[in-house]
């Protein structure tokens, strides 16, 4: 019998990081991080709506070139990508609203259990959809 090799730490997370759904969630924390320093910043000169859509605008840009450039490795046209991508995001904005406002403001279910409930889901339909819509390999 052959003894296997310990895998160190570096490797592990070598092999962790190749894999797509990781480096999703790895955007998808930087892109958190980005979007709230945008808002917190912005929200000392406007409004606190004008903050969350620039925080939004700049979230998006952002989500968008890290998941084209590492997540999906993608080399297909930008503008159509770009296009997908953009109404993906505004679609889940749309369903992650339409769901809070039904269960939370409707049903009067707690908002935090909910919100990650919701957020569980888009997360998962963001993935999937990205992965084969937004950047599908045509």
């Amino acid at each position: 019998m052959t003894e296997s090799q310990p895998v160190s730490l570096a490797d592990l997370l070598r092999k962790l990081l190749s894999l797509p759904v990781v480096r999703f969630g790895v955007v998808g924390a930087s892109n958190a991080a980005v979007g709230f320093g945008t808002f917190w910043s912005a929200l000392h000169v406007m409004r606190a709506a004008f903050a969350q859509a620039m925080a939004y605008a700049v979230g998006t840009a952002w989500s968008y070139y890290w998941n084209r450039r590492w997540t999906f490795e993608s080399s297909g046209a930008v503008a159509g990508e770009a296009t997908r991508f953009v109404s993906l995001q505004a679609g889940f904005l749309l369903f992650s609203s339409g769901c809070m406002g039904f269960f939370v403001d409707r049903h009067h279910l707690p908002a935090g259990p909910t919100w990650l409930a919701v957020m569980f889901v888009v997360t998962v339909l963001n993935f999937v959809l990205s992965r084969y819509w937004a950047f599908r390999k045509d």
